[in-house]
């Protein structure tokens, strides 16, 4: 195999874990005990593909880009109707967001979700509402 082949195969796995982490986010998404399962477990497949402790986790986490991680966020949103607080999200992407992005509200300033998460925050057509109004 050449380094070319190689290097395609390995953007290729990249691509098939980030997907597949996107639908472990919205399959879980608002659910705080399944978002939680498999995270201490160093033997599950979930835990050796997306914690930044392994190696492979660090790889992914490396593939996504910024505003990849917060069309993630906006997308668990759409999915709750309300900024989600971190322990509704699925924690690899939590673990993600922390990394790169510091603390949760500035995560979601980024982009563009209320700081007030959780089911007590505001709605997320309230901050479509918002949106329209500022453009």
């Amino acid at each position: 195999m050449t380094d070319t082949n190689i290097r395609e195969k390995d953007k290729q796995q990249k691509k098939y874990l980030k997907d597949m982490l996107f639908k472990l986010c919205m399959d879980n998404a608002g659910d705080a005990e399944k978002c939680d399962r498999l995270r201490e477990d160093n033997t599950s497949g979930i835990w050796k593909c997306y914690s930044l402790k392994s190696n492979l986790g660090k790889e992914v986490y490396s593939a996504f880009s910024d505003s990849e991680l917060l069309m993630m966020l906006v997308s668990i949103a759409e999915k709750l109707h309300h900024s989600p607080a971190k322990k509704e999200v699925f924690w690899p992407l939590r673990e993600y967001i922390k990394e790169r992005f510091g603390k949760w509200p500035y995560a979601l300033t980024m982009a563009g979700l209320s700081k007030s998460a959780g089911k007590g925050g505001p709605t997320f057509e309230h901050r479509e509402k918002n949106l329209n109004k500022k453009g």
